[in-house]
């Protein structure tokens, strides 16, 4: 675990040296698997089920429970507009990576309902990010990588007031989908949701 921990800060450097350049441009961090995390108030014991995308559209939502599950990419951009730094260490030794999701070429991207989906990535450094820019956590204080990173959309830049969002899972035609948004749900049984990214393993044995 420690070496893939090297290996993302060696990656997110890299960024950082690109983060003077002028155009706005990503760098892959890590693969692996997107994960909804689901606790009820009857129970301590969280529910994992790997997300996906539900079809072959060009903009595919995404729902939760995907056999076999795909592996999506993280990756670190250096946007001006956004202001978030490629990466950032608290002091507690928290490592956050912000940047977006990818699948196939496409960006995970929360819609005006919420609901993700994957989309056409952003290729200029604008308006359209605040809908792609994810921050992930790495729970790293002893220098290893944790199993459940949670990893949540930011929707605000810098310069805005900052927001927090709640991940749920809502109907959209006719179909649970995983949603990202700023109003806490009214009545979802009692659940408390989160979106965790699992490493992809050497071994390739799924890690949930």
């Amino acid at each position: 675990m420690f070496s893939a921990l090297v290996t993302i800060a060696c990656l997110l450097a890299s960024a950082n040296v690109r983060a003077a350049s002028s155009n706005f441009t990503c760098a892959d961090v890590a693969s692996g698997y997107l994960v909804l995390g689901t606790i009820s108030e009857s129970s301590n014991t969280e529910r994992l089920k790997p997300l996906g995308p539900l079809d072959q559209s060009d903009t595919p939502y995404i729902s939760y429970d995907s056999s076999p599950p795909p592996l999506f990419t993280l990756e670190s951009c250096n946007s001006t507009y956004m202001g978030f730094p490629p990466n950032m260490t608290w002091q507690e030794g928290y490592l956050v990576v912000y940047g977006r999701w990818k699948l196939n070429g496409k960006c995970v991207t929360v819609g005006g309902d919420g609901a993700l989906a994957l989309k056409t990535c952003a290729t200029a450094d604008g308006k359209a990010l605040v809908n792609q820019f994810f921050d992930t956590t790495f729970d790293a204080p002893t220098g290893s990588v944790s199993d459940q990173a949670e990893t949540q959309l930011i929707g605000y830049t810098t310069n805005d007031t900052s927001l927090a969002m709640y991940t749920t899972v809502t109907r959209h035609s006719k179909t649970e989908v995983v949603s990202q948004t700023e109003t806490p749900p009214s009545n979802d049984g009692g659940s408390e949701h989160r979106i965790l990214f699992y490493p992809d393993t050497a071994s390739g044995d799924l890690p949930f």
